[in-house]
């Protein structure tokens, strides 16, 4: 109901009050009562109806989610039997859905019911106690035919008032929905104080560093220095907590403990969007939006020219994607019609758009490469890095093999950190993982 409407049927219900007060006090008292009863009766539902509400958007959304799920992942369900168990899945939401649809559509029908009991009553009220009055001789015929021509412009708005606050409730429902998204909190910098550090490496250093992600333990007293205009190469096994470093130097995540310094001041005291602006970053699973491939790429540098777009696709070997007409179709689906490797150099392309970056971080950014690609990425990347700090998280070791230094993580700690040759010399953790990942390189070349 619009708040105009809501107006109306107050001031409507006002002049009715008045002009009834003239005709006869206690027959207006108690059609006041009567006509009140239905809203007074409904107001303990308000907050079943809300939670009726929020729980039938939950089973919508969660049956979106799913239909979402399954087209995107399509070529996954075809490949295992799992079709039965989706459709299972997914008559179960619509079952739920269902069951919440009708219990709205009964409050309804029960809310209808009330009004016509309520309207029902306020004429047998008029019709008894307006005849009593005339009996006794208070009231005339007139006046008590008056009372029940006028009484339904009084029930009507009461009832219609009623029902906005009905409408209100689900109204409520669909907006907790947005203040849960509201209540997530925004990304502020922490104040600048000066702090009393005696930190003096310029790069990136860790000061025991305590982190928990969804209540499992990443890190505890990480203490490690990434040199400025270095090449870092971090390297261990899965699960190790190599992404999360990359996190916690872009901001994602911010550590339990310690403080992550960059030049000597920590960087939770920058504003996040000035920070990340100094950074070209290329995460573990390329993101991609529908639109062409050079807006994937544009996304880099929003000012970017053409020119300098051809340039960088040239560098990693993509431009047959933007010259070549037929192979410049809109990216659909994430990237759906395009490979895993040509999806990871256009997110490559994109990270070196914009020569004005400080710092480069690629989180296994070549994982899907063959060796050849791989090089003419790596060569396009190592042209940019040249006086820039850059940091990588790789499984393939060809990179390691050159790298400034190499630290090797597992289970949140760093365990070595070097050259290769030292690290190769010292014959540990690091030396069994390359010579591990050497002798399945040859058998592949094999």
């Amino acid at each position: 109901m619009k708040l105009g409407e809501i107006m109306v049927n107050i001031f409507q219900v006002v002049f009715t009050l008045i002009y009834f007060s003239f005709l006869n006090i206690g027959l207006t008292i108690g059609s006041i009562l009567i006509a009140i009863l239905m809203p007074l009766l409904s107001s303990p539902f308000a907050k079943y109806i809300r939670i009726n509400h929020e729980n039938h958007y939950k089973e919508m959304s969660k049956s979106e989610a799913l239909i979402q799920d399954t087209v995107q992942g399509a070529e996954v369900i075809r490949a295992y039997p799992v079709y039965d168990m989706l459709v299972h899945k997914y008559q179960k939401h619509l079952n739920q859905i269902r069951h919440y649809a009708k219990k709205r559509i009964r409050f309804e029908e029960l809310y209808m019911k009330m009004q016509i009991v309520s309207t029902f009553f306020g004429l047998i009220f008029v019709f008894s106690y307006g005849g009593y009055q005339v009996y006794l001789g208070n009231m005339d015929v007139g006046a008590v035919a008056a009372f029940l021509v006028t009484f339904e412009r009084l029930s009507r708005p009461i009832s219609e008032l009623s029902s906005s606050w009905n409408q209100l409730q689900t109204s409520i429902a669909s907006a907790n929905r947005i203040f849960e998204l509201q209540e997530i909190p925004q990304e502020v910098s922490q104040s600048k104080k000066k702090t009393n550090s005696k930190i003096s490496k310029d790069g990136f250093y860790f000061e025991q560093i305590h982190m928990e992600l969804n209540e499992r333990e990443i890190f505890q007293d990480l203490s490690l220095h990434i040199e400025k205009h270095k090449m870092t190469v971090i390297v261990g096994p899965s699960g190790s907590g190599k992404s999360s470093m990359l996190h916690l130097l872009m901001g994602f995540h911010s550590p339990k403990q310690g403080t992550i310094y960059y030049d000597q001041e920590p960087i939770a005291v920058q504003d996040p969007n000035e920070w990340r602006m100094r950074i070209a970053y290329v995460p573990q699973e390329p993101f991609l939006i529908s639109g062409s491939v050079i807006e994937n790429i544009q996304l880099g540098k929003l000012t970017a020219t053409k020119e300098e777009i051809s340039e960088v696709v040239e560098k990693v070997g993509i431009n047959y994607l933007i010259e070549n007409s037929s192979a410049n179709l809109d990216v659909l689906d994430r990237g759906g019609t395009l490979s895993g490797g040509e999806k990871q150099r256009i997110a490559i392309a994109r990270a070196l758009l914009d020569p004005n970056k400080e710092i480069l971080i690629l989180d296994e950014a070549t994982s899907n490469l063959d060796v050849e690609t791989e090089n003419i990425a790596l060569n396009a990347i190592r042209e940019f890095v040249e006086k820039r700090t850059f940091i990588m998280v790789a499984h393939k070791l060809t990179t390691a093999t050159y790298a400034d230094k190499v630290v090797f993580v597992e289970d949140g700690n760093v365990v070595e950190e070097g050259t290769h040759e030292e690290l190769m010399l010292l014959r540990g953790r690091y030396y069994k993982m390359y010579n591990q990942w050497e002798n399945k390189e040859n058998v592949s070349e094999n």
